[in-house]
């Protein structure tokens, strides 16, 4: 399955590509098949693809039509063929045939509430450069750990990651305290992080 990484680095500072290509590479074992990379200002979003689903046009991270809006999944949204209908008929336009792409839509047209939508296994992370907001979302019994962890003091990260990975982070990385992102993200199903700059 596919590895996600990103971080959204302090006010008036802008993401470090070269950090995130080498948090996606310790997830290449994960996702062979492909890597892509997002870099908006503060937030870099990176994965690392098996592809399952849209093999020639589904990799990521998928924006929308505007590109204000981008998305990195792991896992599968199973009812994505009746999303995409439904939202085709509210005007959206779709570009793969990837499961993924049905999220930035659903954001568009739901806001927060896209996960009531939704039917799959999961995590993924939704960055709306327009509000200043991450959204940071799992299906609660999905079965692939996400731990959080900080490569940098004032940088907060996100990642999917398996125990391989996780044994690779620094003993004080390996466990999300509750106040931190990581740690809402292990005790809810989403977590939504709104910039000083965001509504």
């Amino acid at each position: 399955m596919c590895g996600i990484a990103g971080f959204l680095s302090p006010d008036g500072e802008r993401a470090d590509r070269r950090l995130l290509e080498r948090m996606v590479a310790t997830l290449r074992h994960r996702g062979p098949d492909a890597t892509g990379y997002h870099v908006d200002g503060r937030l870099a979003l990176g994965v690392a693809r098996l592809r399952v689903v849209d093999l020639e046009t589904g990799d990521q991270p998928i924006g929308n039509e505007d590109g204000t809006v981008h998305v990195a999944l792991n896992g599968e949204i199973y009812n994505f063929p009746q999303l995409q209908t439904a939202l085709r008929g509210l005007g959206h336009r779709f570009v793969t045939r990837s499961d993924t792409e049905v999220l930035v839509h659903a954001w568009e047209e739901y806001g927060e509430h896209c996960l009531d939508q939704l039917d799959g296994m999961f995590a993924f992370a939704l960055w709306d450069r327009r509000r200043e907001q991450l959204l940071l979302a799992r299906r609660r019994m999905h079965p692939v750990p996400t731990p959080a962890r900080k490569p940098r003091p004032q940088q907060d990260a996100l990642g999917t990651a398996g125990p391989r990975d996780v044994a690779k982070l620094p003993l004080r990385s390996r466990f999300a305290r509750a106040n931190t992102i990581g740690g809402q993200l292990c005790l809810s199903t989403s977590t939504t992080v709104t910039t000083a700059g965001g509504r």
